[in-house]
Order: structure tokens, then C-alpha cells, then sequence
């Protein structure tokens, strides 16, 4: 596996991130066709829609990207899309950040041995700021 970093998003404003630090994959995942091209413009170098694809999001990942992705970010509040996060990561390491705030169904279920293998879920809310401590009153 090369050195360079691998990154899949949900988010435009992610994958420019991930382009600023040096991501040589960015794959971004929507099933709106539109939003493609304007990806490709912030950083996306490969494009997924769900609905285009025999196979489900995260064996589509690991066959682009030979095992996985080191980043995942889950920025649409969708706790089954965490699972599919999670899953796109390389196997024994890879993390994955959730930044979206679900309206329904609050609890994310995945398999334990995600964990036990290495992987990791961060969650991020207001970009790490904790909310009694740096929002003045």
C-alpha cells in the first residue's frame, strides 16, 4: 500500500480539507448526480452513487482503493451511513469521523469486531469546541 492518504466524505467542504492536507483519493458518495461536478471542483477524485453501483458503498471503496480508505468522514446524520463509514475503512486501522446530527434513530449499531480490529469512530460536534467551555455566555 502507497504512503499517500485516502479519504471518503459526504461532505464539499470535508474533501476540500482533505485536498488543503494532502489526500491523494478523496472519494465523495451522494446520490444526487448533480452534486458531481461541483465535487470534482473542491478536491473529489472519484465520485459514488449509491444507486449506480451493483455492490453496496463500502466493497465498491475497498475494490477502488485496495483495502479501504485511512479517513472516513459521515457528514449527513444518517447512523446507517456510520456503519458504511466504518466498513470503507482499511482493515486493522482507518477512522472514522461522524459530523452530521441524526433526526431519527439516534443509535448506530455495528459489529464489535470493527473495533477490536482497529478501527476507530470519533465524533465532532461544533469542530471539537466543547460547547461549556469555549462559547462564551
Amino acid at each position: 500500500m502507497d504512503q499517500q492518504l485516502r479519504f471518503l466524505v459526504w461532505e464539499l467542504s470535508v474533501a476540500q480539507g482533505a485536498k488543503i492536507r494532502g489526500a491523494s483519493t478523496i472519494i465523495g458518495v451522494d446520490t444526487n448526480p448533480e452534486k458531481k461536478e461541483k465535487a470534482k471542483a473542491f478536491g473529489v477524485t472519484d465520485f459514488i452513487n449509491p444507486n449506480d453501483i451493483d455492490e453496496t458503498v463500502q466493497q465498491d471503496i475497498k475494490r477502488l482503493t485496495d483495502g479501504g480508505v485511512e479517513y472516513s468522514f459521515e457528514c449527513i446524520g444518517d447512523t446507517e451511513m456510520i456503519n458504511t463509514a466504518l466498513h470503507s475503512c482499511c482493515d486493522g486501522w482507518g477512522v472514522t469521523v461522524t459530523l452530521g446530527v441524526p433526526k431519527t434513530n439516534p443509535n448506530v449499531a455495528c459489529h464489535y469486531g470493527l473495533f477490536i480490529t482497529g478501527r476507530t469512530l470519533k465524533g465532532s460536534l461544533f469542530r471539537g469546541w466543547k460547547p461549556k467551555l469555549d462559547i462564551p455566555r
